[in-house]
């Protein structure tokens, strides 16, 4: 037998450790490369995933233009930065700003009325024009866009074209969902006195969003919500909305933990967790902010909380479509993408088109996809390079679209004199 020889057992260590070394040194290497090439070019990866990877490349891409910016203390980095609570919608603008924000694709200019909206003084419209209320989420408030060149103000200048002088006044806020655009309506709808009301309909998250007691674009802070009552009549909670704080969270609401931060930051995390995720159920009462964060970037497919919300969606829009008939003015509902639908949200799109065919037959719908669809092609991009909402060209081609549907179906109610 062989005396033990003690070097020679080192030296086998020391060879396991570097070859262990190497392999999570290359591991490391490969991962790094995926992430870089698939962030770079997203369509490499299946159509299901090619969305996730768009988003968290965009996300990363404002993260660092986030710490370029840092040390611009004139600059708002946010837009909810010009925020204040409001008791009954839960948030709005705040009255009679005009500020400079950081869009991630430049700089863009916040001006509000004294209701906190991007609108003017309704008070100093004319008394001779017909008014069009348009109510919406950021699309309509105008993420990343200076006032002249929102959807509604250029759905003026577009009427105005084709020879119909009226006031479209923009009611859109940033982060709310049907339910709270229903409260504007109660709120705001008899003095503004509208001849027609239009809501954008965004489908990747408004079902979801009227399913819950906190809003997840806002980092967990409560809302106003709706829930149904055996008579199928809506119940109001939340009012006076708590000025609460929100959950502990970065720019995007997901709390800064290390698993957190990966999937926030990377495809490979992400694509790992989906084999054994299931999408997280919506609470009534209360929600996980980090959570629905999780599920808007790993599963392009519609969530649990996204289903349930169609019959709360369903019965808040016959409710504004009520509220909107009391005021002598019909609705019309803008169906409108994202970025996401050519990058695996179409399935999510033909849900929410159905929905609407089925169950919501009466209700006048314009449909924007198809116009998004032909268009980008041939015109450009729609969007912004680094966020999923209109740049000025996609809010230029809604204004059109629906300035021809309202010209086309309504127009004795864009005259003097046409209730």
């Amino acid at each position: 037998m062989k005396p033990h020889d003690p070097s020679a057992r080192l030296a086998k260590d020391a060879a396991l450790i570097r070859n262990l070394t190497l392999a999570i040194a290359a591991s490391m290497l490969a991962s790094v490369l995926f992430e870089v090439v698939v962030q770079a070019f997203p369509s490499l990866l299946p159509e299901r995933h090619e969305y996730l990877a768009q988003r968290i490349a965009n996300q990363n891409h404002r993260s660092w233009l986030d710490f370029t910016h840092r040390d611009e203390p004139q600059v708002h980095h946010r837009p909810s930065d010009t925020f204040r609570h409001h008791p009954l919608l839960g948030w709005t603008s705040s009255p009679n700003l005009t500020r400079r924000i950081w869009g991630y694709d430049g700089y863009f200019t916040v001006q509000t009325n004294a209701d906190g909206f991007r609108n003017g003084d309704p008070e100093q419209t004319a008394a001779s024009r017909r008014r069009i209320l348009v109510l919406g989420d950021s699309f309509v408030w105008g993420l990343f866009l200076d006032n002249d060149e929102l959807m509604p103000q250029r759905l003026q200048r577009e009427l105005a074209g084709a020879g119909y002088e009226v006031d479209v006044m923009n009611y859109g806020m940033a982060g709310f969902g049907t339910d709270q655009e229903l409260l504007v309506l109660r709120e705001f709808g008899p003095r503004l006195d509208p001849s027609l009301v239009v809501l954008a309909f965004f489908y990747s998250n408004d079902f979801e969003d009227n399913a819950r007691a906190t809003s997840r674009w806002r980092g967990g802070r409560a809302k106003p919500y709706f829930t149904r009552d055996r008579t199928d009549e809506l119940v109001l909670h939340n009012v006076p909305v708590p000025e609460d704080e929100p959950q502990p969270e970065t720019r995007t609401g997901v709390p800064s933990s290390l698993p957190a931060q990966l999937r926030k930051h990377s495809v490979l995390a992400n694509l790992a967790r989906s084999l054994t995720h299931r999408s997280p159920q919506t609470h009534r009462h209360g929600s996980d902010p980090e959570a629905d964060a999780e599920a808007n970037l790993t599963d392009a497919e519609p969530s649990a909380g996204r289903s349930a919300g169609h019959a709360i969606t369903r019965r808040l829009l016959l409710e504004v479509e009520a509220e909107a008939r009391q005021l002598g003015a019909p609705l019309v509902v803008a169906l409108f993408p994202g970025y996401g639908f050519s990058r695996g949200q179409r399935a999510e799109y033909e849900r929410a088109a159905e929905f609407f065919r089925s169950q919501l037959p009466a209700l006048d719908v314009v449909d924007l996809t198809p116009a998004f669809e032909r268009s980008e092609p041939t015109q450009g991009p729609l969007h912004g390079r680094f966020v999923e909402h209109w740049n000025a060209a996609g809010a230029s081609l809604a204004a059109r679209e629906l300035s021809a549907h309202l010209v086309r179906d309504h127009a004795e109610r864009l005259k003097l004199g046409g209730r």
